[in-house]
Parts: structure tokens; C-alpha cells; sequence
């Protein structure tokens, strides 16, 4: 144990070292999406082909982004809250009869997502010239992201099951573009992919369901 300690802080020195020979600076931001979440749902009819079942709902996040000045590199944590609606699905009791519904699916959780400006590497974040000739160079990215969400199903009657909570982690894909207003203030439209691995059984249906979303939103950052 103590071994391990001497490792791990020696690992965090060497992280605060390299950040304190980087020029950074720090950013925060709201975000709203509009989510789009697909997964099979196993049909209560024995040997009927799982039920594709699509849901839409809304994401709010908060987010502190660190950037790393001159290399079109932004990473920082963000928590989340999302609602989706669900429309279809039933519950049935151990002999088959319809006892409830789903009527929503809540999360929480938090994401680590990189924001990197793939044609910006290397560039002078201060020289007032780049940004006028170089708009796409400045302004677009890429947003690779992975997360971890805990859900938890909303029935009708509420004490129909016991309840539903689900364990994923979560690994996706984004592309936006920054738009400026102001020095410090901007406005990226994103849209996003993610996939969900889990970490466990969905209770009602007795095995590992596994969503994938399409999030199409804005964040509203401010700072250097």
C-alpha cells in the first residue's frame, strides 16, 4: 500500500509539472441537447425478435474545461442530467398479464470530454491575424468523449417492480464549430454519437441492454 502511494504521488506531480510548463487557460459551460436513444428491447413474446425502440428526450450539462494554450486542446469534466420519454413499453407480472408501463428514463453522470481543434495544433491562439484568415482552423473540432451514467426507470404505478437502475459507461464521438461573441463568450453546435457499455442487468428484463444516442445540441462557454 504505502508502494502505491508513493507512486500515485509521484504520478501527481508529474501531471501538476507538465501542466505548470503549459501555457492554460480555463473555461466554463452550459450545454442543451436534444437526445435521440435507440436500443432493443427484449419482447415479452417467447421467440419474437427483440422490440427496436427509439426515445427522444433533453440533456442539460455544466462543464470546466482546461485549454492548453496554442495546441487546439480542451479536456475538463462535465456532469449531466437527462430525461428521455418512453412510449410502448410495458410490464407484465410472472403470469404474463400487463401490470404497468414506463413512462420515462432519468440520468445522471459525468463525462471527460477532449475538445480538439484538429487544424490548430501548433497555432498562435494571440496573434490577431490567425483568427480573421483561419475560421475553419479556429472554430471546428472534434470531441471524442467517455462517460459514466447511472439510469434509473420511471414506471406507472410507481411500486408495479421493484426499481429499475441501470450502470453504463459510455464511450462517443462529436463534431461542432465555435462561433464567437465577443473574446471570451462563444456558441458551439454539436452533434454527437455515443455507445453504452454495461456494467449491469437491467432488473425488469433480466439481461445487459445496450443504448446508443444521437445528440444534436449548443454549448454556451465563457472564458480565455
Amino acid at each position: 500500500m504505502h508502494r502505491k502511494i508513493q507512486y500515485l504521488t509521484a504520478l501527481l506531480i508529474l501531471i501538476f509539472s507538465l501542466i505548470s510548463l503549459a501555457d492554460i487557460h480555463a473555461q466554463f459551460g452550459i450545454s442543451f441537447k436534444y437526445v435521440l436513444d435507440y436500443e432493443d428491447i427484449p419482447s415479452n413474446i417467447p421467440g419474437k425478435a427483440n422490440d427496436r425502440l427509439a426515445q427522444q428526450g433533453s440533456q442539460i450539462a455544466l462543464d470546466y474545461r482546461i485549454k492548453v494554450v496554442n495546441y487546439g486542446v480542451l479536456f475538463g469534466p462535465e456532469i449531466f442530467a437527462k430525461m428521455v420519454r418512453i412510449n410502448g413499453v410495458d410490464i407484465f407480472d410472472a403470469s404474463n398479464l400487463e401490470v404497468g408501463n414506463v413512462k420515462s428514463i432519468r440520468s445522471f453522470g459525468l463525462n471527460v470530454p477532449v475538445t480538439i481543434y484538429p487544424f490548430h495544433f501548433d497555432q498562435c491562439d494571440e496573434c490577431p491575424t490567425f483568427a480573421k484568415q483561419h475560421f475553419f482552423k479556429n472554430h471546428f473540432f472534434i470531441q471524442p468523449v467517455v462517460g459514466y451514467e447511472l439510469r434509473n426507470w420511471v414506471n406507472e404505478p410507481d411500486n408495479v417492480v421493484p426499481a429499475i437502475n441501470e450502470h453504463f459507461a459510455m464511450a462517443g464521438l462529436g463534431l461542432g464549430v465555435d462561433f464567437f461573441v465577443g473574446k471570451y463568450v462563444k456558441i458551439s453546435p454539436i452533434l454527437q454519437y455515443k455507445h453504452y457499455f454495461p456494467l449491469t442487468d437491467n432488473s425488469l428484463y433480466k439481461s445487459k441492454l445496450k443504448p446508443a444516442v444521437f445528440e444534436a445540441g449548443v454549448r454556451i462557454g465563457w472564458g480565455r
